[in-house]
């Protein structure tokens, strides 16, 4: 049975827009969000190697969303904790980005890292109301029977 990746891509959504209105940084590492989501999580551990999937997932929501505004892509900020950087994997939503030399993907990085910075609050609850109404939030209420509010209030550090 194939499994579900939209349960921790939406689990890594959560944190991460918390992560960025804490304002506690601006990158964290694969290892640590792995850990993170882990600890809070109903059904199952995830590990550093295999949080490419959820995030990609969540990337390709965010791309999919039909707004006015281009959202950004806050899987971004999930980075390699030698290079400080995206893994190529991000290479599905930045063309090219795989073969792009170190300063020009610390370059698109650091662009992308300005632009969540400054979406704001008011941007990313919107985005959740999207999310909510495109059934993401509501499978995951259903399939766990918990609020989303317990998500978004959750004490993850």
């Amino acid at each position: 049975m194939k499994k579900d990746w939209s349960v921790p891509a939406f689990e890594a959504f959560c944190f991460l827009v918390d992560y960025v209105l804490r304002e506690e940084s601006y990158e964290i590492t694969y290892t640590l969000l792995a850990t993170k989501i882990s600890k809070n999580r109903i059904c199952g551990r995830l590990n550093a190697r295999n949080m490419r999937i959820p995030l990609s997932v969540l990337g390709r929501t965010l791309a999919n969303l039909s707004e006015p505004t281009q959202i950004p892509n806050i899987g971004c900020l999930v980075v390699n904790a030698q290079t400080h950087l995206p893994g190529d994997g991000i290479d599905e939503f930045w063309v090219g980005y795989s073969g792009f030399s170190r300063a020009r993907k610390q370059e698109v990085f650091r662009n992308e890292r300005d632009y969540i910075k400054s979406f704001g609050m008011t941007n990313w609850e919107r985005v959740m109301e999207i999310l909510d109404s495109q059934r993401m939030l509501d499978y995951y209420s259903y399939n766990h029977k918990t609020p989303i509010g317990f998500y978004m209030q959750r004490e993850w550090f």
